[in-house]
């Protein structure tokens, strides 16, 4: 017997939960399978095919796609399937030709006043899908980032075309050294051509809780997104995984002049035989039942709260920690902290700090130690890993199954320099001399700080 099949992805925001927390996307496989067998009656062919897809946006344009500072642009779109319509920055529209539901335009005027990339998203029972197109306004003043409010800007080299580029806030910091010191060096970068100069990077760092629904809401509109899970998987022009991050379990002695210290390792992570030195490995993973041999250091001393942790349901760095926190004694045995779909507050020890107070895991990381946060707290290894802060001590989880899982999707609808950024990290991962790879796992005397995939 021979099975032949065809599936075709299609890219979707789904409205589920992923992770613990409010997905942004889901790939539905429409699929037609083919059998064919002999038999005493000769074949036969069997076919099944969907019964639901989600919606087909043909085509999305603006006319012109260039104005000048004050003048209008025409945004036209062809969708069909669809139960609804919405353009980021302009509201509900209407426009699907095979659904009475939304009525029969499709075309809208705006008047941009600035260069302004415009997300439309067309949306039925099963998911829904988005296009982006852009409107360069000439002669207008360049606005300083598209950056969520709650994020931070960075910005790499200095070309004339700007380039938004979402980033959660643990690979922050090695994406931006890898831009300055590698994509944008004709030193460095064998693959370096003079287009990487005609760009600017905008580097916004954010939770991706926070990216997701920005996207979502068409309030920010990335070129590329590096995200800290694989929620983005599917979305885009192309997407894949890019690395692993390693959770950590942190605090400070008393060399580091925080408000909040701690006495040493045993004061994190209590164990037989006890942990020494200032930093440690844990290999045991979740499912093996292996970390609830362990205890929380701070549920023992009794500091209230003693351990702080990024919100759960914006920072998947924070699902990593609740999921340790949950596997070690004695919440294993005891109330696990439940986060999911919403945070049960009863749940949560009072030695742990209220999930909500930090809403990204560069927030929870520069709140450890201070008179504000907590002695203890989870952070990334990627925050510490080449250069650990005076006085930092910590145990870093490196079982598979408690690492962060981190993607990337290219958001582009048109080549630039997301695209760039995607297609030279997509070789790099794929050259014979392994580049990604060893940047990424470099270890800098404290091991390495992502794990590749």
């Amino acid at each position: 017997m021979i099975m032949a099949m065809k599936a075709k992805a299609v890219k979707l925001f789904s409205h589920g939960m992923s992770h613990g927390r409010a997905g942004l996307t889901a790939v539905v496989l429409v699929a037609a399978i083919s059998v064919l067998g002999s038999g005493c009656g000769g074949s036969k062919s069997t076919t099944t095919t969907p019964t639901a897809a989600a919606p087909n946006i043909t085509t999305f344009t603006a006319d012109p796609s260039s104005i000048n500072s004050g003048s209008s642009t025409t945004l036209s779109w062809s969708v069909t399937g669809a139960t609804s319509i919405s353009i980021g920055g302009v509201g509900a529209v209407t426009g699907d030709t095979s659904s009475v539901t939304v009525g029969t335009g499709s075309s809208v005027s705006v008047s941009p006043t600035e260069t302004t990339a415009y997300t439309l998203t067309a949306t039925n029972s099963v998911g829904s899908t988005f296009v982006k197109t852009t409107v360069t306004v000439n002669g207008a003043v360049v606005a300083t980032s598209n950056c969520t409010t709650a994020g931070t800007l960075y910005t790499a080299g200095s070309g004339t075309t700007k380039v938004n580029v979402a980033v959660a806030a643990n690979f922050a910091s090695p994406l931006l050294f890898w831009l300055n010191n590698y994509f944008l060096s004709s030193n460095s970068n064998p693959n370096y051509t003079a287009d990487a100069a005609a760009y600017t990077f905008e580097v916004c760092s954010d939770s991706t809780g926070n990216f997701e629904s920005a996207i979502k809401a068409g309030t920010y509109e990335p070129d590329i997104f590096f995200a800290a899970d694989t929620s983005v998987i599917g979305i885009g022009t192309e997407s894949m995984e890019y690395a692993q991050g390693y959770p950590i379990l942190m605090g400070y002695t008393s060399a580091s002049g925080k408000s909040k210290t701690i006495s040493g390792i045993t004061d994190l992570l209590i164990s037989t035989p006890a942990l020494t030195g200032t930093h440690a490995d844990i290999s045991d993973t979740i499912a093996s039942g292996g970390l609830a041999s362990y205890t929380i250091g701070n549920l023992i001393t009794g500091a209230t709260p003693g351990t702080l942790v990024a919100n759960p349901l914006l920072a998947p760095y924070g699902v990593a920690a609740v999921n340790i926190l949950n596997a070690t004694g004695p919440l294993v045995t005891g109330t696990p902290i439940s986060y999911s779909p919403t945070i049960n507050t009863s749940t949560v020890p009072s030695w742990v700090e209220a999930l909500t107070s930090y809403g990204s895991i560069s927030k929870a990381f520069n709140a450890i130690g201070t008179t504000s946060g907590a002695p203890t707290g989870f952070a990334a290894f990627s925050q510490i890993c080449t250069a650990p802060p005076t006085g930092a001590v910590w145990v870093r989880f490196t079982g598979s199954d408690a690492l962060t899982k981190q993607a990337v999707a290219n958001l582009e609808t048109n080549p630039g320099g997301g695209t760039e950024i995607y297609n030279l990290i997509y070789s790099e991962m794929n050259d014979s001399n392994q580049t990604w790879l060893k940047y990424i796992t470099a270890d800098y005397g404290y091991g390495s700080c992502y794990a590749g995939i």
